[in-house]
């Protein structure tokens, strides 16, 4: 698809008319300007009617599992307390060694290091906390990702993401290489900042009590 900003164009069907490698002549949609580019052409599947019910079930439901875990996860950063040391030159004096602390756990800089082999480190070190912060409330409730956790979250991005074979199941390589190309990303990187959080979160969602509110928001300071 030609994704919402589509619908705001008077000739729909201006982005379906371009061949790969294509691009549009400029258009007005409202006050803004824009052109569209043809990546490629996916061809069409047939799947069954009980499987596009399936697929639609699965969509809606993984919607509010995003939107939950969103609400999950600014639980998290609200109720954590974080002390930034890495880039604050009065606290690595008084700190060394240590690049922040996560309820008053040291997360050290050969531990930072360790992440940053591929990035800096100032611009690591969010994510870095981020994820310790679900390590750790995962590892509070005794919830673990697997690697079987990991490739169906792959397979579900891969599906949702339009990237099927011709029988209907996801192309990984496909999507993974979309991954690499367009998001900048290796794999393992995909895999350990993307992905792992992704399943982390859903499955701390699916372990909130059913009033709906996380055992740890109620906690005392």
């Amino acid at each position: 698809g030609a994704g919402p900003f589509a619908s705001l164009v008077a000739d729909r069907d201006l982005a379906f008319r371009l061949q790969p490698g294509q691009i549009s002549e400029p258009f007005q949609a409202g006050s803004q300007w824009g052109v569209f580019k043809c990546d490629t052409h996916v061809p069409a599947t047939h799947v069954p009617m009980k499987e596009v019910y399936t697929l639609l079930k699965d969509a809606c439901r993984d919607k509010k599992l995003r939107l939950a875990a969103g609400d999950v996860f600014s639980a998290l950063q609200q109720q954590a307390q974080i002390e930034n040391v890495y880039d604050n030159p009065a606290k690595t004096q008084q700190h060394p060694g240590v690049a922040a602390f996560i309820n008053g756990r040291k997360l050290t800089v050969l531990e930072l290091a360790e992440e940053c082999i591929e990035r800096h480190g100032i611009d690591i070190l969010e994510g870095t906390i981020n994820r310790r912060l679900i390590e750790q409330e995962c590892q509070r409730r005794k919830i673990e990702v697997t690697d079987a956790d990991i490739q169906n979250e792959i397979n579900r991005a891969a599906i949702s993401m339009g990237k099927l074979k011709p029988d209907g199941s996801p192309d990984l390589e496909a999507w993974l290489n979309s991954v690499t190309r367009d998001q900048k990303l290796t794999i393992e990187r995909y895999r350990h900042d993307v992905v792992w959080p992704s399943v982390a979160l859903k499955k701390l969602v699916g372990s909130v009590p059913s009033s709906g509110r996380p055992s740890w928001a109620t906690r005392s300071s």
